[in-house]
């Protein structure tokens, strides 16, 4: 029950008045949430505990099976002996579900028939995928010959399509260990709408009692993907090849073949056969007429066939609609296909994947599942900077390999043994300041591929713990990690080693930053820019105003110097910004219409779609909907890299900084600015950058329970050091106050200030 075709197949039966029970390994899955089953039982499908749990069950009388994926199909079948007094199991012979699930009898028995399909390659070994290599015509598709746990936990597509001999070896080299056999094929051109398939429903004489032929409209993803829309259609060829090939095999039970026609020949080739089950498009039959999944009842238990098992050709679709969006985005997005088109390609009597009038659950909580999704790899990945090149310092393959990042000549950080992926998360929080150290580095992070936490006790239960080799964090960014720091390193010559993988370093930005008072140089949460060659200091609480007058200024030509974290130096004559992305809210694009025609047409779909549920929810309110509107209206943001919204050549990132202006939001409607004290304002933005640094002195207090004997002073009198430094630093400032509403009119904003900013006193 936890995927869309067991959802479907148990509304199907339920609307026979027939009772279901389900059984999901994962019974929160929103296909679970379900009104079509009386019970749903939690285990292992794809495991040996799916045939124990069919043993417990008690129903009361002998019950028909309808198992949903492969690997329960083969369950199944290898232990029917088990259950044939608790269950009618419909399938075939064993010997024959053995060779059309799997992929390599399957073929070969098909080659051995003379039956239409690719030139096909079998993979064991890597002599096997080079000999493929140098045979095949490219492009190619791979794929495992049998879904394995481990292929459907870390794949994130159906199939791999390939382009070259070298992409292909690559891609077998990472997926080598994720199944014991693969299989390759030549691709077959044709788009989506080329792929058809025959649904049906064989007795125990190997006699189709019932077919549905239906083809692709759109898959997800595109060309290697799912159905996402489908529609029932005529193609005799497709018919007379399954019911051949499931004769010859003495097939009994729900079957399903799919078919490729080359566009170039119009050539029909067989993709692959599903078996003993229901696939994600069977429902298409019911919509269409035909009571595919209700004959197999029928016939099982003696009674009389249903009187709809005749194909009418009436033209019926399948949609799975999120998924549908997705494709149609991506084609909008190439120019292939209009809004009008994606109406027209919809339009008719249709079957869903998982909206139902009478069922609504399982379709709002797969949406706010798919939600949560986006949000993780927005928050990820969105407009990250692209992977550091990766170079090893001496041409012996022995030595590892190094990432150098320079702050300004003022802290070198050096990554050890990084994956491309480790370097590029790393590049994410420090930004373009790849350039090689002409001395040791004071940070080292070194990545390895197993970070050993034998006897770990935890201080936060799958926060952090510790081990006798040293304190460890369990978490970088609500996300699993393993992150060894020595807390008494930090101020002086500090690694930190961290287990490969990871989407960010824990704390490194506040490692970065007490390191930089070793250095003479005190953080500052702040924002900076020059205008006119003056260099300008913005600063504030978290959400003062800080980026607002940033943006507020780039629209009238000023050059920008950093957002979030300015460093500045102890003698307050410099000042140097660290270029991350910048954040930018709807509301910040409303005010910066230039801006706003640099945001992908990806990110502007998705403010239209958020604005649309909006509307949705206004119109017919709908508790799930409700509940994940907050999630979406965070996600009306987007990150612009400095130089689309500054424009030109970025750098140095550094100036002098004459005027301070301190940020304060407030609930008057005008923008008013007044004379500061600077070192008032340095008072307290010391409290501000002690804020941001809350969470390095939490774990490093975790870090002193695992160990009472660990102390750093470094740490316990940093704040006394940024205190007098940053009163140092800030002495003598021409400093300002600008109090603001907020949201802020940015040009308001810079009316206001641009005076004070070009003010010569």
């Amino acid at each position: 029950m936890d995927n869309m075709t067991g959802l479907q197949t148990a509304r199907i039966l339920a609307r026979h008045d027939i009772p279901v029970v389900g059984m999901a390994k994962n019974p929160d899955h929103p296909c679970c949430h379900t009104q079509a089953c009386e019970e749903i039982v939690a285990c292992d499908v794809a495991g040996p505990e799916l045939i124990e749990a069919l043993k417990k069950l008690n129903l009361g009388q002998k019950a028909v099976l309808y198992p949903c994926t492969d690997l329960s199909v083969l369950l199944i079948s290898r232990h029917r002996e088990e259950l044939k007094d608790l269950f009618y199991v419909v399938l075939p012979d064993s010997q024959v579900v053995e060779l059309l699930i799997d992929k390599v009898k399957f073929l070969t028995w098909a080659q051995e028939q003379n039956l239409p399909i690719p030139p096909t390659f079998f993979l064991r070994t890597r002599a096997d995928a080079e000999k493929a290599a140098r045979e095949l015509n490219f492009p190619c598709v791979m794929k495992p010959a049998v879904k394995s746990p481990k292929w459907q936990s870390l794949a994130k597509v159906k199939v791999y399509k390939l382009s070259s001999a070298a992409e292909f070896l690559a891609c077998y080299d990472r997926c080598a260990d994720w199944s014991e056999l693969f299989m390759v094929q030549e691709w077959i051109e044709g788009g989506d709408s080329t792929l058809y398939s025959c649904n049906c429903y064989f007795n125990a004489a190997s006699q189709p009692l019932v077919t549905f032929i239906a083809r692709k409209l759109r898959q997800w993803p595109p060309q290697t993907g799912t159905s996402c829309l489908g529609e029932e259609v005529r193609n005799d060829t497709v018919l007379e090849q399954s019911i051949d090939l499931f004769r010859r095999s003495n097939f009994h039970g729900l079957g399903y073949l799919e078919f490729k026609r080359d566009e170039r020949t119009g050539k029909h080739f067989i993709i692959e056969p599903n078996i003993g089950r229901p696939t994600g498009r069977s429902a298409i039959a019911e919509a269409g007429g035909v009571d595919l999944l209700y004959t197999k009842y029928c016939d099982v238990l003696g009674r009389p066939l249903p009187e709809n098992i005749t194909q009418k050709y009436r033209g019926t679709k399948w949609i799975y609609i999120r998924r549908d969006l997705q494709s149609a985005a991506h084609y909008w997005r190439r120019g292939e296909l209009s809004f009008l088109q994606w109406l027209r390609s919809v339009r008719g009597p249709k079957g869903y994947a998982l909206f139902d009038w009478k069922d609504q659950t399982p379709f709002w909580l797969d949406l706010k599942h798919a939600v949560s999704c986006l949000i993780h790899r927005r928050k990820q990945d969105q407009d990250a900077p692209s992977e550091p090149k990766v170079s090893s310092v001496a041409s012996l393959p022995s030595e590892p390999k190094v990432v150098d990042f320079n702050i300004h000549g003022r802290v070198g950080i050096r990554l050890i043994d990084p994956s491309p992926a480790d370097a590029a998360a790393v590049a994410k929080q420090l930004g373009p300041m790849q350039l090689p150290l002409s001395q040791d580095p004071d940070i080292t992070i070194r990545f390895v591929n197993k970070l050993p936490l034998a006897g770990l006790r935890y201080v936060e239960f799958e926060g952090s713990g510790f081990t006798d080799e040293g304190f460890f964090l369990l978490k970088s960014n609500k996300r699993p990690a393993k992150v060894k720091i020595d807390f008494e390193q930090i101020g002086s010559r500090c690694e930190i080693v961290c287990e490969t993988g990871l989407r960010s370093v824990p704390l490194l930005m506040a490692i970065l930053n007490f390191t930089l008072l070793s250095k003479d140089c005190v953080p500052l949460h702040a924002s900076a820019f020059t205008h006119q060659g003056k260099g300008i200091l913005l600063t504030g609480w978290s959400k003062g105003g800080k980026t607002e007058a940033l943006l507020a200024f780039a629209q009238h030509g000023a050059r920008y110097v950093g957002d979030e974290w300015i460093i500045l130096s102890g003698d307050g004559e410099k000042m140097y910004g660290i270029p991350e992305n910048i954040r930018l809210w709807e509301w910040h694009l409303d005010n910066a219409p230039k801006v706003r025609s640099q945001v992908s047409r990806q990110d502007r779909f998705l403010f239209r779609a958020i604005h649309w549920v909006e509307g949705l929810q206004r119109l017919a309110p709908v508790k799930l909907l409700g509940s994940a509107l907050p999630m979406l209206r965070k996600q009306l943001n987007v990150c612009l890299k400095p130089e689309v919204i500054f424009g030109g050549t970025q750098g140095p990132f550094e100036a002098k900084p004459e005027k301070l202006f301190l940020l304060l939001s407030d609930n008057d409607a005008t923008v008013r600015v007044e004379r500061a004290d600077p070192l008032t304002i340095a008072h307290q933005m010391s409290s501000s950058v002690r804020f941001e640094q809350v969470t390095l002195m939490e774990q490093y207090l975790a870090s002193k329970f695992a160990d009472p004997s660990l102390k750093s002073d470094f740490i316990e009198n940093a704040h006394k050091m940024q205190d007098i430094m940053l009163l140092r630093a800030l002495q003598g400032k021409e400093a300002y106050t600008v109090r603001h509403p907020y949201p802020v009119s940015f040009e308001q904003l810079y009316e206001a200030m641009l005076p004070f900013v070009e003010s010569s006193n």
